[in-house]
């Protein structure tokens, strides 16, 4: 199963803006936007940190699957504690980014 994540495109239309535009707010290259949004390639950490501070919501940036997961984590925090070590650290590791106010749910 392939995750699709960094949904830049969804991001962009969502924000209105050109891919040049979301280029120069990132200080990067037009081209290199274009081939985040074909997918070839996902951001780099401090791109993504910035593409957080822009709003790119927790479902553009990580993809369904994993947005309906945190979704389970932030409703019963106390759930994965029962579950093994790893998901118990990623669950706590999205409730925490949640809380931090670093991602925000995509409004319907």
């Amino acid at each position: 199963m392939v995750l699709k994540i960094f949904d830049i495109s969804s991001f962009l239309a969502r924000k209105n803006l050109t891919h040049a535009e979301l280029a120069e707010q990132l200080d990067c290259s037009t081209s290199l936007v274009s081939v985040w949004a074909s997918r070839d390639q996902t951001p780099s950490f401090d791109k993504c940190l910035k593409l957080m501070e822009l709003g790119m919501t927790f479902e553009e940036m990580f993809g369904t699957e994993l947005t309906n997961k945190a979704t389970v984590f932030l409703n019963k925090p106390k759930e994965i504690e029962d579950q093994s070590e790893f998901n118990s650290k990623v669950g706590k590791a999205i409730i925490e980014l949640f809380k931090g106010g670093f991602f925000q749910f995509k409004e319907a």
